[in-house]
């Protein structure tokens, strides 16, 4: 399986001396969804699809294609995740001095995916009311619904300092250390935390002909060993963002529903 199978993005984490900050932020704090509950969406953009000089286009042909509901965007490590492998590699780096680091690699990518697509930034999940964001964006986490009437949260959230403080913390499965962790995981635990109704993994590759077992995705190199283990979602969608075809409107081609 090669390295740009899983889109030069492996993310090594596990948890981290310190307490729990209070915070707001509870695993299963949302409520069973009612009648009126707000659909929530997380998307995952491998950090591979930051080198593509025509991302920024790319990701807005498929974002039209989308329903306007909450969307949080977690960004893989890339190429950067890379380099810090390779040291690690090199220099036999101590486990809690690598997987610190690649953690905080995801905060520099984070911050270059809302550069490049000019979108805000937030640093914790967010519940009913829309977050405030860090970054000074055009474009505001609030954003109305035309079909709503309401505000919809629309932000790539910076999950490092959640990854290091919070994350280990929660009920559930925590997520493995070590390198055959990715950030498909990531975005999968994220979307078990936030409730979400559907996971989008859009990649540098399709999952065009096969099915839904989450085990046949990780003998493709689709996703890593442990996102069958950790996703918790039913609704989960590959999007190939690379595909040539994807059109400018309409359907994206490239994506496989399960």
């Amino acid at each position: 399986m090669g390295r740009n199978d899983f889109e030069a993005e492996q993310a090594h984490f596990g948890g981290r001396a310190g307490h729990l900050r209070k915070s707001s932020l509870q695993y299963g704090s949302r409520s069973a969804p009612g009648p009126d509950a707000r659909p929530r969406r997380v998307a995952k953009l491998g950090g591979s699809l930051l080198t593509d000089r025509d991302l920024p286009r790319k990701w807005q042909a498929w974002w039209r294609t989308e329903p306007e509901i909450d969307t949080l965007v977690v960004v893989g490590g890339g190429v950067w995740v890379d380099a810090l492998r390779d040291a690690d590699a090199r220099f036999h780096l101590a486990e809690v001095d690598s997987h610190r680091l690649a953690i905080d690699v995801l905060r520099v990518t984070a911050r270059l995916a809302a550069t490049i697509l000019q979108w805000p930034v937030v640093t914790q999940l967010p519940h009913d009311d829309p977050p405030a964001t860090t970054s000074k964006s055009p474009r505001n986490a609030r954003a109305e619904a035309s079909d709503m009437g309401r505000t919809v949260v629309r932000a790539i959230f910076d999950c490092s300092e959640w990854l290091h403080s919070v994350e280990p913390h929660l009920s559930g499965n925590p997520l493995p250390v070590g390198w055959h962790t990715t950030s498909d995981s990531i975005a999968a635990r994220i979307a078990n935390v936030w409730r979400a109704d559907e996971l989008i993994l859009c990649k540098s590759v399709s999952a065009g002909g096969l099915g839904p077992e989450h085990h046949d995705w990780v003998t493709r190199g689709i996703v890593d060993e442990n996102f069958p283990r950790v996703c918790r979602t039913q609704n989960v969608r590959v999007v190939n963002l690379r595909d040539p075809s994807l059109p400018l409107l309409g359907e994206s081609s490239g994506s496989i529903t399960v």
